[in-house]
Order: structure tokens, then sequence, then C-alpha cells
């Protein structure tokens, strides 16, 4: 009954006048239900956990140290949320017994309070677009795992898994009555589905390449299609109109040599706007397919194309990651945005024109946010942070109250595009964290980089000590001495190095790998470390003098990091978009995390566990309450 727990939430909200003194902290425990009300779905047993690990880290006394400011975000001097979560765990703890849950010992990476206000799980691959029905009520989303999924706005809920692409579905579309849904897909068809019933009502054929984008007329009674491939001998850049209801092609218009970044319809239906990579924007005319106008952007290859909706301003993302505004009429540029640190993949004007919603990211996971900017004054006016992964499609709600995103990390989420505030510094890695490790003392914590660095942590706060740099390509794999006072590492750039974790200099370098080493490991005296690499080879080196002792040939990817923790009764492993702690020795799982981390190890304790999420480092320890 979550679902219905967050309708509840909604109507007492609505109800509530907004002075009243508990609306705050009502407000914000709405926030965190919706964050992961389809894991509590699925274990309801979760729901104080998940509570604790969103609501407690908002304004607890420790959660200062990972804020810049040295102070948490959420005491702003309201009644602490807190003291309700730690009151809340003393009553549980006096009726319950054996009951495990896992506690985070890092602060979620977006905290409460912030513009994010749902994240919808269910899709199993990239979700590649987004949209809101015309009421704002529902939106859909398409994914690469060939689904459309419908959800409701309000509760968070699924309300129809929409199946029959044949391959990953790269855009979807309402009609402006808000009864179909068109969606667009690397199988070459464009389906229109009934959005009430999930029946599919039609399969229009005809495009020789992926679908890349779809939209309806505003009458609802045509659907313009536009397809291409990024793979060498490109068949097809052609734009297609479709009768809506029959599912007839009535033109094709061709031109563009590239992909097809955007197709609309004028307002009054009587034109097409289209964009593509080649990089062009065309006009042309709907019923007959005359092209009756063509203007090129910029010399940088386009990465999107967004048209205000009365035509009168266009913007277009290229390859060096800029975003520009474009005067149709005069075909002249007027802003630029230069902010994003990665790939731009989305761009979309809000209803009224006035903002631009970006979304960025690639598979080097550097940026991974949404931006929200004045389109003619160019003045950036939020960064909207919470997706692990590239953001691949952004949509305003039709009030342009909200943006929905979609992302490589499968989820889609909810923003108030009105709300900017400052975040909590989480992060220190600038990619991928491919490795972390516990020190046998339990006292630091270690991980590895595909931004060529090896970073220290403090055990218990999670704050950054220490930045080793030296690698001359990504780290793949850490490990610490038994003493806790050296540190290995593996990487890309075919080398195992050796580090005082203490003076944070390096002691070693040891080449002999001639491809990248994956996995590295101190045998238990310390005294040898063992390495493996995509070569197919172990070797076993002389911690001290860096010199080779052994190789072995072997498949380098079962070489494991051989962990020194204490013989632990439980196991943590990722399934599914969440991690599971089951008994070693095999059984039901007991507890589950939200969160799905990658490259997990164990603390010496037994019962905590680190790794990464993304960017971020995730720490969680097993509690009995």
């Amino acid at each position: 009954m979550i679902f219905d727990l967050v309708k509840d939430f909604a109507d007492v909200l609505n109800a509530m006048p907004d002075r009243h003194p508990r609306r705050r902290i009502l407000k914000l425990l709405d926030e965190a239900i919706r964050r992961d009300v389809h894991f509590i779905d699925r274990h309801p047993t979760t729901f104080f956990q998940c509570m604790w690990n969103t609501c407690w880290w908002y304004d607890c006394p420790d959660a200062e140290q990972h804020y810049q400011s040295g102070k948490a975000t959420g005491q702003d001097g309201g009644r602490p949320l807190s003291r309700l979560m730690e009151k809340w765990r003393a009553e549980r703890a006096a009726v319950r017994v054996d009951c495990y849950w896992l506690r985070s010992r890092r602060p979620p990476p977006v905290r409460l309070g912030t513009a994010q206000q749902s994240v919808l799980r269910g899709h199993e691959d990239d979700v590649m677009g987004v949209a809101f029905s015309p009421d704002g009520r529902w939106v859909v989303s398409g994914s690469r795992d060939k689904t459309v999924r419908v959800w409701d706005v309000q509760s968070g809920q699924q309300l129809a898994v929409l199946r029959g692409h044949d391959a990953g579905v790269e855009n979807v579309a309402f009609s402006p009555d808000g009864r179909r849904i068109a969606s667009g897909s690397r199988d070459k068809t464009v389906r229109v589905w009934d959005a009430h019933f999930g029946a599919e009502v039609a399969v229009l054929r005809g495009h020789e390449e992926s679908v890349m984008r779809v939209a309806f007329s505003q009458d609802g009674q045509r659907i313009v299609s536009g397809s291409g491939t990024v793979f060498p001998g490109n068949k097809d850049s052609s734009v297609r109109v479709w009768d809506a209801a029959s599912g007839e092609e009535l033109a094709v218009l061709r031109g563009h040599e590239g992909i097809i970044k955007h197709v609309s319809f004028s307002p009054d239906g009587r034109q097409v706007v289209s964009g593509s990579s080649d990089p062009t924007v065309r006009f042309w005319h709907a019923e007959s397919g005359q092209q009756l106008a063509v203007l090129r952007v910029q010399e940088h290859f386009v990465t999107e194309l967004a048209i205000s909706r009365d035509c009168r301003w266009i913007a277009s993302s290229s390859e060096d990651n800029t975003l520009r505004v474009w005067d149709v009429d005069l075909g002249t540029e007027v802003a630029v945005f230069r902010e994003h640190d990665d790939d731009l993949s989305s761009v979309v004007f809000s209803p009224d024109g006035r903002w631009i919603a970006s979304g960025s990211g690639s598979l080097r996971g550097k940026d991974n946010s949404v931006r929200l900017w004045e389109a003619q004054s160019g003045e950036e006016i939020a960064v909207l942070r919470g997706h692990d992964a590239g953001v691949e499609s952004v949509a305003f709600s039709p009030d342009g109250r909200r943006i929905a995103s979609g992302s490589r990390d499968k989820t889609v989420r909810i923003w108030d595009a009105r709300f900017c505030a400052d975040l909590p510094v989480l992060r220190g890695h600038e990619d991928y964290v491919r490795s972390v490790a516990f020190s046998p003392d339990g006292r630091r914590t270690v991980s590895g980089s595909w931004d060529n660095t090896v970073r220290i942590w403090d055990g218990q706060s999670g704050a950054e000590f220490t930045v080793l740099r030296g690698h001359e390509a990504g780290v793949e794999s850490v490990a610490f001495s038994p003493d806790s006072c050296r540190i290995a590492s593996g990487s890309l750039d075919e080398t195992v190095r050796i580090w005082d974790a203490k003076n944070a200099t390096e002691l070693a370098r040891l080449c002999g790998h001639k491809n990248a080493v994956i996995r590295v490991a101190f045998l238990p005296d310390g005294r040898r470390i063992v390495s493996g690499s995509v070569d197919d080879r172990v070797l076993f080196w002389n911690a001290r003098s860096g010199e080779c002792l052994k190789e072995i040939r072997a498949a380098a990817r079962t070489v494991t990091t051989a962990s020194l923790a204490l013989q632990s009764p439980w196991r943590a492993f990722n399934r599914k978009q969440e991690t599971v702690i089951e008994p070693e020795v095999g059984g039901p799982p007991i507890a589950w995390l939200s969160m799905a981390v990658d490259n997990i190890t164990t603390h010496p304790n037994g019962l905590t566990w680190a790794g990464n999420v993304a960017n971020d480092l995730c720490l969680f320890s097993l509690e009995n309450s």
C-alpha cells in the first residue's frame, strides 16, 4: 500500500496551509518516500531503513563534515528530522528483535529539499525518451529495454508497460488529447498505443533505419517521425508524415544527410520543422513535402536540437559541449551556454519559451546533470544533480513547473523547475570509481578511478584524506597492505604502483604486464603483491624491492583481491538495481539496499561494506534492531 501512502501525503499537503508548523517536515517525509517508493513496494520491511538513510542525514550532526560549508544544509532552525528518526528507531528496537537493516554511513548523493521530487524505477536499461501527458498527470518513458512505460506523476506508480518493439525505444510522445502515445524505435518502426488501456493501435513501417524522433500535430491527426544511425552506411535520414488513425504514410521528406535530432509540426500544422546532425534545420510543407527553407546552424557536429513552440527560437547543442540559441527569422546566434562538463544529450524549451532545460552525460560519466537556463540572456538558473549516469532525455510539464529526465542509470526523475539549492559535496573523483578497499584497521578507505587517481578517505566520516597521483591511465584496482601502511594500485597504464598511505608518496612502480592491470592484492605476509592483467598473466612481486618473483599464466579476471577481512557470515552483491545481503552459507536474503553498489569490498568487522554507485563512494553497515 506504499503508493496509497504517497497519495495520502499528497492529499494532506494539498489541504494543509503553507504556514502550518508541520508542513515543512511532512513535505520532507513525502519527498523521502517518493525517492524509494518502488524499492519499498518490492521490500515493504525496508520502509524504516529507507527513511533513516535519507531523512536522518538531512540535519544530523554527523552530516556537517560532508558539506563544504561545514554545516548540514538541513539545519535551518526547524524541528530536526534526524531527531524524529532516532525516536522512531528507539521505539522500533523496543518491540522488534532480529530485524536486520542496512544503514548508510554517508549522506545520499542528493539530499532532501532539493529540486528532485521523485524517482521512477522499473526500466531495465537506459531511458532514452520521456514526455508529460498534456494534463501533467502522467509521464511516459521509452527505454532500450524495448518497453514504453506510463507513470502516475503524483504517486510515482507504474501504470502500464507497453511491449511490442523488437529493439530499444529512442523517443516517445503524447497526443494533444492525451489518449494516444507514439514511440520510435531502433526496430525501424513507429508504434501508436492507447494511453489508457495500453493496447497497440498501429505499427507504422517505412523507415529503413532507427526511428530517433516522433511528434504529433496539434490536432492529433498526424504523426511526424525522423530516422538515422551513427553507423557507417546510413540508408535513411528521412522525415516522414503519417496519418495517426490509419497509419498511412502521407509524405516522405528527404534532404538531410545526418541523424534526425528533432521533428515537430508548426502550431497551425501546415509546416514540419526538422533538425539534423548534418547540421541543418529544415522547414517543409507538411502536405506536399516541399522544402521551404534551410538554416545551417553551425560548423560543429550538432548533437541535439529544440524548437520553441512558436517556432521563433532554435536551441542547438554540439560536440564541443556548447548550447546555442538562434533567432529563426534572422538566422543569428543570440546566446551561448558553456557550463556542461560532458556531452549534451538532450535540449528542450519550456512551454512559454523562456527557459531551456538541457541534459548531459556520456560513458565517461563526468556530468550527469540537468541544467536550467534563461533562454535569451544565457544565465544558468539551476543545476539538478541526482542521476548516476548520463542524462539522455529531458521534458517540461505542460505548465512548465516540472522537468522529467531519463538517464542511463535506468531511472526517470521528476524535478521542481523553480527550485535551486546548493548540494552537499560528496564527490571527489572525476570519473568512474572502479575499485574500493578498507584498510585492515578500518580507519581508512581507498578508491581508484578512471580519473587516473587513487584517493584515501576517512573510514568513519567518508571525508577525503588525500589524493595519490601518478598513474597515466584509469585505476582499475586498489588494495591495502596488512599493516595499513601501504597501498597497491593497478591501472590501465599497465603498471602496479605502491604508495605510502600516511605520507601520500609513491614508493615504487612495478612494470612487467603488457596490458591493463585489473586486480592487485597484498598476500597476508605483507611482503608480496599479486597482480592480474588482461595479458592473461598473474605476477608476484616483492613489495619492498619491486622485483618480479614469479609469473603464472592464467585467466586474469579470476584473480581475486583476497579480502583480509574476518570471516563474515554474510555476503553482499548487487542484483537488478539493488544490493542484497544474504547468509554466506546460502539461504534467503536478510536485507536489501536501494542502490546497485559495484566493486563491493568487506570491512574487517565483516558487517560493513564499501563500493561505488557511479562516481559516489558508498559505505553501509548491517544493523540489527
